[in-house]
Parts: structure tokens; C-alpha cells; sequence
């Protein structure tokens, strides 16, 4: 568009919003980055807490009703 523009103003004005424009997708591109990092780092929090309660499932199913009585 800046190189269709026939007035060198405009031609100044379009590369200005173009470059806004690369430097808006820029920062969204980043914050969507960021919340997925956030996103799988929670997930991965969740699996390992859903691991501690099944490994605390088999050690109960394990034990005898005697020793769950101790």
C-alpha cells in the first residue's frame, strides 16, 4: 500500500501502521507463547499430582486390612 501511496506523507503514514501492525502481532505472538508455556506448565503440575494419588491408590489397594488398621 506505502508503495501504491502517491504522496510521500502517505507513503510514511502507511509504513508507520505497518510497522504497528508487525510489532502488535509481535506482542500478541509472545503473550499467546506465554500463556501456553503457562498452560502446559500446569498441566504438567496436574499430571504429576493425579501420579502421587494413583501411586497412593495402589499402596492402599496393597496393604492388608490389618495394616490399614495400625
Amino acid at each position: 500500500m506505502a508503495r501504491r501511496a502517491d504522496d510521500d506523507s502517505d507513503k510514511a503514514l502507511w509504513l508507520t501502521l505497518a510497522q504497528s501492525w508487525v510489532r502488535l502481532a509481535d506482542h500478541v505472538a509472545r503473550a499467546s507463547a506465554d500463556l501456553d508455556a503457562e498452560g502446559d506448565e500446569a498441566l504438567a503440575n496436574e499430571d504429576e499430582t493425579l501420579a502421587d494419588e494413583a501411586d497412593d491408590d495402589e499402596l492402599l489397594a496393597e496393604q492388608t486390612p490389618s495394616e490399614c488398621d495400625a
